[in-house]
């Protein structure tokens, strides 16, 4: 199994009575009842090629950051792209009062990345924050991208403390 089959197989899930559910935004929507084991496949391979249309999107915008209206125009295709591209997966599919919470989501989620990941990601973190705190002391003028940068950086390395937690909490 790839990395896009385990990204588009966190979207489903069990019902407490034992039906397939299908949640096309995650946390920030609920769930969709799926019928038969044929459209859950379907569904599936269908986001596996969303998420591969999507990610070059995401990566071009990364590469060309410094060309603002070719980033702009990547932004809107990659929003649209997010937008319609679950309205059309869930299309025929029978909403459910059943919505994911954060921190199953959270918890499911967290066993994706591999362990040595997630400790270089903390370490990354905290040490970017430590980094940039520095830079903020030592020139001043730079104050506010120093403090943004502190506050992105320093959230990365509790994130991922946070999974790491979870996992140890969960063995």
């Amino acid at each position: 199994m790839g990395f896009l089959d385990q990204l588009s197989d966190r979207a489903f899930r069990r019902s407490k009575d034992g039906q397939r559910l299908f949640f096309p935004w995650g946390t920030f929507g609920r769930g969709y009842f799926v019928p038969f084991a044929e459209d859950e496949q379907r569904i599936k391979r269908e986001s596996s090629i969303l998420l591969a249309v999507c990610l070059p999107f995401g990566f071009l915008m990364i590469i060309l950051h410094g060309n603002l209206l070719v980033v702009g125009g990547l932004f809107v295709v990659l929003a649209i792209l997010t937008f319609f591209g679950p309205l059309y997966l869930k299309r025929g599919l029978e909403p459910s009062t059943e919505r994911l919470s954060f921190k199953e989501e959270f918890k499911q989620n967290s066993s994706l990345v591999p362990r040595w990941f997630v400790w270089c990601a903390v370490i990354f973190g905290y040490a970017g924050a430590v980094f940039f705190l520095v830079m903020g002391i030592l020139r001043p003028r730079l104050w506010l991208e120093a403090g943004i940068l502190i506050l992105v950086f320093g959230l990365l390395g509790t994130l991922y403390l946070r999974i790491l937690l979870i996992r140890r909490n969960a063995l």
